[in-house]
């Protein structure tokens, strides 16, 4: 297996006196794909990220067909298989002892601390300009370029470019400080907490595990190491009843009649903002938003990965035009549109499942109903995984 260390390919003098067409903040799955595909068509682009890699992700790493199809656009197929990705083509969802389970079409498990590093390694290969370890803020605008304020160790500087593609996520920085371009959360949204643990209890490899109970749901996946991925959905209330997230999980899984993993108590856990977050517009004067910057539906099989590289792809294919356009409007214009028509109605589903998931009583009905007759929700799969 290759050796994984993306690190930059740029020096600071080189970030501040190059003459950018494109600066993409943030460098996660949608940001890497735009910086990889707006580099390939001839575009002089620079991608950033507050961290370094590796990193890990409060993500379980589900690669469905979706997403495994946009990984073959770019060239890039055989990487889930060249890092040991397992793979994945059943799910069971659970509650109060009843059962659902479902084929799938085949995806890839894959850990995020994995597979952000692999695709960016791959980017890089390709001769991408990527600097790790830098903070952006924005600091306005002429006629033909956007600036943005760096900060890097103890250093700073301006810099501009012709467009900047915002990538940075549910809780960006950059992104949360654009004016004109608003925030709003659901009040039912619920918030992410997960885990990675070595227990070898009874969650097969290939299967995406889910646990209901309340108002808190809980994903299961064996990774590439074959350790099990544990993330969770839940309101803020609930989480803070249960004392902890490892008190959640035991909580939830115990409900469902699942097995606890013996090393939960002692395991790190991540957390994330609001999980139901939209922006609007998702694109503003030379900058696009792409990815959880844009807004976030919480997935159900691994879409969120999914949306992020089609979203990545979708947004660079406008990227020669905008650059070029003395009017940005149109540009602008174009982002918006395609995003609604590419993106907004894949989520829909999932917005649909997630919003059902918080309602124990639907919940229940719809389970005894698809343990009995699993077909009924054929369509529901094939939609999801439609490419």
């Amino acid at each position: 297996m290759e050796t994984l260390n993306p690190s930059a390919s740029v020096t600071w003098p080189e970030v501040l006196n190059t003459d950018w067409d494109v600066v993409v903040v943030g460098a996660g799955l949608a940001g890497i794909v735009t910086a990889m595909e707006s580099h390939r068509q001839g575009l002089n682009t620079l991608l950033l990220d507050k961290q370094h890699y590796p990193r890990d992700k409060v993500c379980g790493g589900c690669m469905n067909a979706v997403a495994l199809a946009q990984l073959e656009a770019l060239g890039c197929a055989d990487l889930p298989d060249r890092f040991g990705a397992l793979r994945i083509d059943r799910f069971v969802m659970g509650l109060e002892g009843r059962q659902i389970r479902l084929d799938l079409p085949t995806g890839r498990a894959l850990s995020r601390r994995t597979f952000d590093a692999a695709l960016l390694s791959e980017a890089l290969k390709r001769r991408l300009c990527f600097m790790p370890g830098v903070s952006v803020q924005d600091a306005g605008c002429s006629d033909t370029h956007r600036q943005l304020k760096l900060k890097h160790s103890q250093h700073t500087g301006i810099i501009q470019t012709r467009w900047v593609v915002a990538a940075d996520g549910l809780g960006g920085r950059y992104t949360g400080g654009l004016a004109g371009c608003q925030s709003q959360t659901r009040p039912s949204a619920y918030q992410g907490v997960a885990t990675e643990v070595e227990d070898v209890c009874d969650y097969d490899p290939g299967t995406i595990h889910m646990a209901c109970h309340g108002k808190a749901y809980v994903g299961l996946v064996r990774q590439e190491n074959h350790r099990l991925h544990l993330a969770a959905a839940v309101h803020p209330e609930t989480l803070r009843q249960s004392g902890s997230p490892a008190g959640l999980m035991r909580q939830v899984l115990a409900q469902t009649g699942w097995p606890v993993p013996t090393d939960l108590e002692d395991a790190t856990f991540q957390g994330t903002p609001y999980l139901t977050t939209r922006r609007r517009p998702v694109a503003l004067e030379r900058v696009f938003l792409v990815g959880d910057a844009a807004g976030y539906i919480e997935p159900f099989t691994g879409e969120g990965m999914a949306w992020a590289l089609l979203g990545g792809r979708t947004v660079a294919g406008l990227l020669p035009n905008a650059v070029s356009a003395q009017d940005w409007r149109a540009a602008a214009s174009a982002w918006n549109r395609d995003y609604d028509q590419t993106l907004v109605r894949r989520q829909a589903v999932c917005h649909w499942t997630t919003r059902t998931l918080r309602h124990p009583r639907l919940t229940q009905g719809i389970v005894a109903l698809l343990s009995r007759l699993p077909g009924l929700a054929r369509p529901l799969v094939q939609t999801i995984n439609l490419t």
